[in-house]
C-alpha cells in the first residue's frame, strides 16, 4: 500500500485532513462528534461500538499538507472555517457548531484543548478588536479564491523558494518508493517552467525537454502532452526515440 510522505521538522505546520471510507459521512449525529472531539485517540472503535459496525472508518492515512507558515497559514485557517459555508450546510460560519470559528469570535466556549491565542494576536492585541478583524477577514473569504491550486507534489503548499529550502528533506525522502512519485518529486520543477518559451519555439529544444520532463522529474506522458497541447503519441515517440538512440 502506498503511504504519504512525511516532512518532519521542529516548527513545521501541517494542515490535517482525513476522509471517510468509500466517502462515507464519519459522524451520523452531534452524538459521535462530542465523542471525536472528547476522545479523538480512541473515536475509531467507540464509533464502531455505538453503530454495531466493523473494520476502519477513515480511508487511508490521514493526510498531511505542510505550510509556508507566513504565506498560508492564515489563509487555510480562514478556509477551514468557511467549508461548511462552500459545501452549502450553513450560510454562514457563525451558524456551524463544529468548528472553531464561533470560539475565535466569542460566542460560544471551545474544547479545553483549543488554542486559539495564535491565530487571535494576528489581529490585535485587544480581544475585542482581534474578534472584529477576524470575522472581518473571514468574510473577505466568501467568494475567494481557494489556495490548492498552489499546492505542490500533493504534500506542499509554498512559494518556490519554500519548496527549495525542503530539497535536503526531500532528497532523503527520494529513494522510498513506496510513497507517491507525486509526492516524492514535490521539488520538481513546474510543467511551465520546463517548456520555456524557447524550448516550445524550438523542437530539438523542446524534445529534450521532454525528455527531462518525463525521465528526470517523473512527470507523466498524458501531463506532458497536455501542457504541450500534443498528442499524446507525440510525447511516447519522442521518449521511445531517446531510449532507442
Amino acid at each position: 500500500m502506498a503511504r504519504p510522505l512525511r516532512l518532519e521538522f521542529p516548527g513545521a505546520v501541517y494542515h490535517i485532513t482525513s476522509r471517510g471510507n468509500a466517502r462515507a459521512a464519519i459522524f451520523l449525529d452531534d452524538e459521535d462528534r462530542n465523542l471525536f472531539l472528547g476522545v479523538l485517540a480512541a473515536c475509531t472503535q467507540r464509533f464502531n461500538r455505538r453503530h454495531g459496525r466493523a473494520g476502519h472508518v477513515f480511508q487511508g492515512r490521514f493526510k498531511a499538507i505542510l505550510l509556508e507558515r507566513e504565506s498560508y497559514r492564515l489563509e487555510l485557517c480562514r478556509y477551514t472555517v468557511l467549508n461548511p459555508v462552500r459545501a452549502k450546510m450553513v450560510e454562514d460560519p457563525a451558524d456551524y457548531s463544529w468548528s472553531s470559528y464561533r470560539a475565535m469570535v466569542g460566542t460560544a466556549p471551545g474544547p479545553e484543548w483549543l488554542y486559539t491565542d495564535w491565530l487571535s494576536s494576528q489581529f490585535g492585541k485587544s480581544r475585542t478588536v482581534a474578534r472584529e478583524r477576524y470575522a472581518a477577514f473571514v468574510a473577505e473569504g466568501f467568494g475567494g479564491t481557494s489556495p490548492w491550486p498552489a499546492l505542490k507534489g500533493q504534500v506542499l503548499l509554498g512559494s518556490e523558494h519554500f519548496v527549495e529550502s525542503l530539497l535536503p528533506l526531500l532528497e532523503k525522502k527520494g529513494d522510498l518508493k513506496e510513497v507517491p512519485k507525486a509526492q516524492r518529486l514535490a521539488h520538481r520543477p513546474e510543467l511551465k517552467a520546463i517548456f520555456t518559451p524557447e524550448a516550445r519555439a524550438d523542437k530539438k529544444a523542446r524534445d529534450s525537454a521532454v525528455r527531462s520532463a518525463y525521465s528526470e522529474f517523473g512527470y507523466p506522458m498524458a501531463a506532458i502532452a497536455r501542457e504541450l497541447e500534443i498528442h499524446y503519441s507525440t510525447v511516447s515517440k519522442i521518449i521511445k526515440y531517446s531510449a532507442e538512440v
